[in-house]
Parts: C-alpha cells; structure tokens; sequence
C-alpha cells in the first residue's frame, strides 16, 4: 500500500522537489485509483498544489451501520506533508498524518475535488472517492475566504480549536428509539478567524453530512505558544452498548470534546484508554456539549450554534 509521504518522495525523486513543484503539469494527476492503493493523487494551481490519498485501515465491526465494509481514512496535505484535512471513519488515523498545516490551500482542495467528481473511477473504489468528497465539503465553507491566497504559510499568533457535533436516532424496525449515532469536526483557527484545517470523525458510523443533525458546539482555548492537540478516537474495542470496557460513538465524542477544551492528550481520562472509553456504562445517547453542561443557551457564549 503506497502513503501519501512515498508518493511524495517519488515526485522528489523525478525531479521535483517540495520548491520545484510550480514545475509540474497543472490540474489534477492521479497516481492511483484501485482498492490495493486506494486513491492518491495531487492538485496544483500555479505554485499552489494539494496532495490526497485514502487508506483502508481495518473492517468495520458488527452492529456498526457499515458493518463489514472496511474502515477508511483519507486527508489532504500540503507538499511536505502536513495534514490540511482529515476524516477517519473508526478508531485511529495514520501517526504521520497527526501534524496540521497552516497553508490557506482549502480553495484548491475544493477545485482538486470538483475535478475528481466528474471522473469514472472503478467501483472498487466509490466509497473512498464519496469520503474524499465529504471531506471537500467540510472544508468547502473556507475556501471562500482563501481564494486566491499565497501558499506560504500563515503567521501563527493565535491557535483555537472549535468542535461542532452531529447526531442521529437509531430506531428498531418498529420505529421505537433505542440510541443515538455521534459524530464530530473539529476545525483549527488561526489568528482567531482563519480556518486552515479541520478533522472529520465519523466514530464507526455515517460522517456527519450523511443523515446526521447538528446539535451543538464548543470552542477550547486559545494559545499562543503551542498548536492545539489533534482530534482522537478510544484506543479500546468497539461494543454498540458500549460495555465490558469496550466503547461507542458516544463514548468517542466525550473524548473528542475533553481533547479540544482542555487540549490535553496525556490525561488518563483522556488518553483513548481510559475514562468513558473503558468504564464498563452503557451510553447509547449522544453527550451534551460542554456548553449545554454549563447552561449555555445563548449562541453567542461558548459556541453553542445549536440548542435541541
């Protein structure tokens, strides 16, 4: 299975390096399209370029709502490397994908895409294409405000994250409730109103814009010093009910929430294998956001687009 990184690594090798890239041929090159490699390819817009790539990275278990199709995870990154946009439909995504960019490319990605749309690619391949277009559109909303930006590299004075959550009610087949399906973004700001990346987890279920309600958000806090902490999944097995140490979709977006507020990864709640993701409760129900939790109804405190 070639990555991104090698793919890059073989345009070095033919001659053009990271500075050298405004060489190439414009438009979109794919270099591959098949369920082996998945999709991989590049986009470029004078010296602008975006690369993308999918990966197959397991099978998705039983009481899943794709159970048995394998598990994707595809990303845009700039030319050397770094992530502009990632979505993971389970647990974990590539470690080398963990570092974002803070390159103004969303504009591209948009173009790459729109282009990748209108090609006939093998069917093997139709659900990896379909997660690279979600992904397009979640990163869609930016690139108005990036069209025509320069490649280099934002200036970081400030760095937030927000985290936006989507839901859905799962129903037996005599249409009586029995819990929810979550999912989450999580979009990175700089300078307090650039959005340059954003991390799509869909937490072994549909992606947000798929049948999926938005109900709520909520910002961390704002640094000066460092980059905020990337989005994660529980480390732990999957179980629907979320049981004997194992965890759902719910119990991944308190993870999701706690990684952003308090932008902290090594906390032993908040590590992947503690906390709600082993705890051995049953939560069938999508969370509250943090502002919810906190009496927030008023939409302009705390992020809180969205009160059900």
């Amino acid at each position: 299975m070639k990555t991104l990184l090698g793919v890059i690594g073989l345009v070095v090798l033919i001659g053009c390096s990271a500075g050298d890239v405004g060489q190439s041929q414009e438009g979109l090159t794919l270099f591959t399209a098949d369920a082996q490699n998945g999709i991989s390819g590049m986009y470029q817009v004078g010296d602008r370029v975006v690369f993308f790539e999918t990966i197959r990275t397991g099978i998705h278990p039983e009481g899943t709502e794709n159970a048995g199709l394998p598990e994707l995870s595809v990303r845009f990154a700039d030319q050397d490397g770094r992530t502009l946009a990632s979505l993971s439909e389970a647990d974990g995504t590539p470690a080398h994908w963990s570092v974002l960019s803070g390159q103004r490319l969303a504009d591209v990605v948009v173009l790459a895409m729109e282009d990748l749309d209108r090609l006939q690619l093998d069917s093997a391949v139709a659900r990896e294409k379909g997660r690279l277009i979600e992904l397009h559109d979640a990163m869609a909303p930016m690139a108005g405000e990036q069209a025509g930006a320069p490649a280099e590299e934002v200036a970081y004075t400030t760095y937030r994250k927000k985290i936006k959550y989507w839901y859905k009610t799962m129903k037996t087949w005599l249409g009586i409730p029995y819990g929810n399906h979550s999912t989450s973004a999580t979009y990175l700001y700089i300078g307090g109103v650039q959005q340059t990346a954003v991390e799509v987890r869909c937490n072994h279920g549909n992606c947000p814009n798929l049948g999926n309600t938005p109900y709520c958000s909520d910002w961390g806090p704002e640094l000066t010093d460092q980059q905020p902490v990337t989005a994660a999944e529980c480390a732990t097995g999957y179980a629907w009910h979320s049981v004997n140490g194992k965890h759902n979709c719910n119990d991944d977006i308190v993870l999701q929430r706690a990684r952003v507020i308090q932008n902290r990864a090594d906390a032993p709640k908040h590590d992947g294998w503690g906390g709600e993701c082993s705890d051995g409760y049953t939560h069938t129900w999508a969370p509250y956001c943090a502002c919810q939790l906190y009496c927030c109804f008023n939409e302009n405190r705390n992020g809180c687009d969205y009160n059900p």
